[in-house]
């Protein structure tokens, strides 16, 4: 009878012991520590929760997509710590990459209920996988701030090692903090390491903000950041946004933010004026006192809207033409013309034509016809030769740009084009391009020199062969 009653002992032992193995091994990828935590019921004094209640929903905050989700994680209206361990269990046997770790994403959720710190280091334990189990821990974070434990979240966020694995965790709550608590946000933003990751982040509170039009929750924080990093980023973030929505307040956050008036905040305004009000967007450019940067500010406008919309500014221009003279319009006339030209060959020279002014007409014409060239030499020539101007140096210019970029595209045939012109000034110069371009890609002293002898003007012509032998070895 006793050994009867030391057998079922044995057996007892035998099965606890089986079982415990099975629970080991089931949760390998949870650390000795997270298991321990796991033991207090009342070690999680910030919740003050153990068990997590969900009402049965179509719609619940799971975060994750993974197929048929009740095969790991059950509808239950309770889930306790054996439930995590078993749903772990499960969850790393899964075979795809994605639906496991969107799997133990929605563990991770309900985990964090019952106890955050447990949570946190299983999974920093298991965070080196490449597959995507950084947002396990961000999972942890996203759970904390969606039940408004926002202390909880950022004491846990401290715990996480500064890098890449807390900036993940940090702008994977930025889109429910935008909605929920902008100092916690805030306190957050200054904890992350890349500056990529500070700028998705002031991105995604910008364009949540703004689009919930609380532009004036947006000013406060912005005014209550100390200077640096994260508070740059998120007043050039908020430009950006602005500016696809109402330009004019783009410009008077910049107006109220001197500190904000650089290269890339000008050139975000510029681009957004270049597609939603361009002529507005050029008249603001008298606002801008450097003149370097209202340079490139006018740039960037005007090549966007020409790209966006060539017609519209081929028109503009050439009304500008009209009312002023070409050589007040003569940069932006270049930058649309080559722009407009590289969609349609046609209309800006019709555009063109409808400007009064004689002269005014045919040196734009001419200048057109440089921009073309960088497309169809060939029209372009022809365009240019049957363009005389008073000012014969326009002509000459606009077709010896035409030679040098017929040279660079087809050099045989623009060389025959130059043989077949008559002598005189668009000859020289013509040919002064082409000895240039047979000296940098042929190299052929002897062919540039029989090309420069043509030449016949004396001052070109000396010029020419002084830079041959410059060139000869």
């Amino acid at each position: 009878m006793k050994r009867i009653t030391a057998i079922k002992k044995l057996l007892i032992c035998s099965i606890l012991l089986a079982l415990f193995m099975v629970l080991y091994h089931g949760v390998s990828n949870v650390s000795h520590a997270s298991k321990t935590a796991l033991s207090p019921r009342d070690e999680n004094k910030e919740l003050n929760i153990r068990e997590l209640t969900i009402e049965h929903s179509d719609h619940q905050i799971l975060g994750g997509d993974a197929k048929n989700p009740n095969d790991v994680v059950p509808f239950k209206t309770k889930y306790d710590v054996k439930d995590i361990y078993e749903m772990i269990t499960a969850a790393n046997l899964i075979d795809d990459d994605n639906r496991r770790v969107q799997t133990l994403k929605r563990i991770a959720l309900l985990w964090t209920v019952i106890d955050p710190d447990a949570c946190l280091k299983w999974a920093l334990s298991i965070a080196d996988d490449k597959v995507g189990y950084e947002y396990i821990t961000a999972q942890v974070i996203l759970t904390l701030i969606g039940y408004d434990q926002f202390e909880k979240a950022i004491q846990l966020v401290q715990e996480i090692p500064q890098g890449s694995l807390r900036d993940t965790a940090i702008g994977y709550s930025m889109y429910d903090l935008a909605n929920l608590d902008l100092g916690t946000a805030a306190r957050l933003l200054d904890m992350i390491a890349s500056i990529d990751q500070i700028e998705r982040s002031t991105g995604t509170l910008s364009k949540v903000l703004i689009e919930s039009h609380k532009l004036s929750e947006l000013k406060e924080m912005y005014e209550n950041l100390s200077y640096g990093a994260v508070k740059e980023s998120l007043g050039s973030a908020a430009i950006r946004v602005l500016m696809l929505q109402d330009p004019l307040k783009a410009v008077d956050w910049l107006r109220d933010n001197p500190e904000l008036k650089n290269a890339k905040n000008f050139e975000a305004l510029a681009f957004g004026f270049a597609k939603n009000d361009p002529v507005r967007g050029i008249e603001i450019a008298n606002e801008i006192n450097d003149p370097v940067m209202k340079q490139e500010y006018l740039s960037w406008l005007i090549n966007g809207w020409a790209e966006n919309s060539p017609s519209e500014a081929g028109e503009w221009i050439t009304e500008q033409i009209e009312v002023n003279n070409f050589n007040q319009n003569r940069e932006q006339f270049s930058m649309i013309a080559l722009k407009a030209l590289a969609r349609n060959q046609s209309f800006l020279f019709n555009q063109i034509a409808g400007i009064s002014n004689r002269n005014e007409r045919e040196v734009a014409t001419l200048s057109a016809a440089s921009a073309l060239s960088s497309y169809n030499p060939q029209k372009a020539a022809e365009i240019a030769l049957a363009t005389p101007s008073d000012n014969p140096a326009n002509q000459v210019e606009a077709l010896t740009i035409t030679a040098k970029n017929w040279l660079s595209r087809d050099p045989l045939e623009a060389s025959k084009w130059i043989g077949n012109l008559p002598n005189g000034q668009i000859r020289d110069s013509a040919v002064s391009e082409l000895v240039n371009n047979i000296l940098t890609k042929d190299r052929d002293i002897a062919m540039a020199n029989s090309w420069a002898a043509q030449i016949r003007n004396p001052e070109m012509k000396a010029k020419v062969l002084s830079d041959i032998a410059r060139f000869n070895p």
